[in-house]
């Protein structure tokens, strides 16, 4: 749905949720359900936080 290029040398989830949030806008005014899959480069607080608020279900890799 949506893809940025950044420089090699940033993180992967760097911008994330500059990213998901218009798309989660989007969803949400189309379907009443929808899910974000991510990596463990994901499994950051403050990207848990925006999806639990905007209640996005996920599924999330996690670093063991």
């Amino acid at each position: 749905m949506a893809c940025v290029l950044r420089p090699d040398k940033v993180h992967s989830a760097e911008g994330v949720l500059d990213l998901i949030k218009p798309l989660v806008y989007l969803c949400r005014n189309r379907f009443q359900w929808f899910w974000f899959r991510g990596d463990a480069a994901f499994a950051k607080p403050e990207i848990y936080d925006y999806r639990e608020s905007k209640r996005v279900s996920y599924f999330m890799r996690l670093q063991l």
